[in-house]
């Protein structure tokens, strides 16, 4: 989801993992992030990446003022980060990627995340959010089981 602006998200996503290749900037995102599997809580993700590629709709150069929130099914948001970032004139495409350790989840449920952005110089303000589900487990005789595309966390 975004709301539009002089830069919008075109691309965003929660995952375990990813990478910008240095000699053809190509972003590689590891691990997309849709299920937890727990089989209590609280837990944690040990390391949670938010993807995002922004494009602009103006060419000039851009300070842009960004934060961070956590939204637990319970209710309530939690700012997890914040930063500035510059996006040079000369490009009409940046990649952000931000990377946090030990996100706690104390509930099952959806949880969201959701990152805005201001254009420090045109006040100009936009977000994109995503998520994930976090969904319990029984563990029987010692051993769990997990579906493909999910994360178990113990």
């Amino acid at each position: 989801m975004t709301k539009d602006g002089d830069i919008t998200c075109v691309f965003g996503c929660v995952s375990l993992g990813a990478s910008v290749d240095q000699q053809t900037g190509r972003l590689s995102v590891f691990d997309i992030l849709e299920e937890v599997h727990s089989a209590q809580v609280p837990t944690q993700i040990p390391l949670l990446v938010i993807s995002l590629l922004l494009e602009r709709r103006n060419p000039e150069d851009s300070n842009l003022r960004f934060q961070l929130f956590h939204i637990p099914p319970s209710g309530g948001e939690n700012l997890i980060g914040a930063g500035d970032l510059n996006f040079p004139a000369r490009k009409s495409k940046m990649k952000a990627i931000f990377r946090f350790n030990h996100l706690p989840l104390a509930d099952f449920g959806r949880h969201s995340i959701r990152v805005e952005w201001k254009n420090i110089d045109t006040q100009d303000e936009s977000s994109w959010q995503g998520g994930f589900e976090v969904l319990a487990i029984r563990v029987q005789g010692g051993a769990t089981t997990n579906s493909p595309g999910s994360s178990e966390l113990n």
